[in-house]
């Protein structure tokens, strides 16, 4: 998961910004496709 990702949703979520805590959310999803795309070709 992406730190990264996380904080910026909570963030997003804390100031009532949708659109920061969106990308936190895409951040996290990317984060977790690369992260099971290497698992697999490791």
């Amino acid at each position: 998961m992406s730190i990264e990702g996380k904080a910026q949703e909570a963030l997003g979520n804390l100031t009532g910004d949708k659109e920061m805590e969106l990308e936190g959310k895409a951040k996290q999803v990317q984060s977790a496709t690369a992260k099971a795309f290497w698992q697999r070709t490791m």
